[in-house]
């Protein structure tokens, strides 16, 4: 907050306060191309088609670490797959169900 002093006209001094407030509204945009990391696959848990991603991936999208990520995995919290190559894929359903945030994606055209 600021103060500027004015002298009135009969000579009396007037304190003015001036008060300026800001507001920030941040939105993140996070936008996943899908360059051979995230697939279109079979998930048994859910049984149907699932969008499947790493887990480092997944950690991403959720905001939090990969090292979480394999925990859930290791106690069976959320729905994975092995493909081949030893490659470990979660199934984004599952992990954003989880994690209780919520994802909105728009479909390729």
């Amino acid at each position: 907050m600021s103060e500027a002093t004015i002298l009135s006209r009969g000579g009396r001094r007037v304190e003015k306060r001036i008060r300026t407030e800001c507001s920030v509204e941040i939105d993140d945009v996070l936008v996943i191309q899908r360059l051979g990391r995230s697939v279109e696959g079979w998930c048994a848990d859910c049984g149907g088609t699932a969008t499947l991603v790493t887990p480092e991936d997944g950690a991403t999208l959720v905001r939090t670490g990969a090292r979480s990520i394999y925990r859930l995995i290791e106690l069976d919290e959320i729905h994975w797959t092995e493909a081949p190559g030893n490659l470990l894929l979660v199934c984004l359903s599952s992990l954003v169900e989880k994690s209780g945030h919520t994802l909105r994606w728009k479909e390729e055209v």
